[in-house]
C-alpha cells in the first residue's frame, strides 16, 4: 500500500528536488536513528558506491539502508548497519536518492564524502588518534636495522 507520503517523496526527488523528512525505525542505528532528519537527494545511479546510503522504493516501503555490494550495472544489495542478513537486490529503477545529511539535536552530519566504513565521526577521530599514538611510538622506538616485524636477522647481530 502506498502512502501519501511515500508518493511525495517519489514525485519530488522525480523531479530533481531534494526531500527532508523525519527517519522512523532503528535499521540504520547508530548512523541514521529513529527521530533524526535525513536529507534525500537525487543522483544518477553510476556515482554510486559501496558504503553510501540510498533510499530505495521495496514492497515494504521506503527504505534508506547501506549499499555493501554492487551486483551488476544497476544493481545493489543494501544492508541496514543494525540488520542482521542482506537486503534482496535492488535495480536501479528502485533507487530513488542518496542520503545526503542526517540531523541529530541540531546537528548536521553530511554523507557526501563518507563513503567508507569511517563514516561515522567518533570513529573518525578514533582513527586519527591511533594514527598519532602510532607515529609517536615509532618516533619514541624507531626500528632502524630491524626488518619489520621480525627479530634481528643474522648478520646484523654482534
Amino acid at each position: 500500500m502506498t502512502t501519501v507520503f511515500e508518493t511525495v517523496v517519489r514525485d519530488v526527488l522525480g523531479a530533481g528536488h531534494a526531500v527532508r523528512f523525519r527517519a522512523k525505525g532503528d535499521s540504520m542505528h547508530p548512523s541514521i536513528r529513529c527521530g533524526d532528519f535525513v536529507q534525500v537527494a537525487p543522483c544518477a545511479i553510476e556515482s554510486l558506491r559501496i558504503g553510501e546510503i540510498v533510499l530505495t522504493d521495496r514492497r515494504r516501503g521506503l527504505t534508506a539502508h547501506r549499499i555493501v555490494r554492487v551486483v551488476a550495472k544497476g544493481s545493489f544489495i543494501t544492508r541496514g548497519d543494525n540488520a542482521g542478513g542482506n537486503d534482496e537486490p535492488v535495480g536501479a529503477d528502485a533507487v530513488l536518492g542518496r542520503i545526503v545529511v542526517v540531523e541529530r539535536d541540531g546537528i548536521c552530519r553530511s554523507l557526501v564524502a563518507n563513503r567508507y566504513p569511517f563514516h561515522d565521526p567518533f570513529v573518525r577521530r578514533a582513527a586519527v588518534i591511533a594514527r598519532r599514538a602510532y607515529r609517536m611510538l615509532r618516533t619514541a622506538f624507531p626500528t632502524k636495522g630491524l626488518r619489520r616485524g621480525l627479530p634481528p636477522a643474522p648478520s646484523d647481530r654482534a
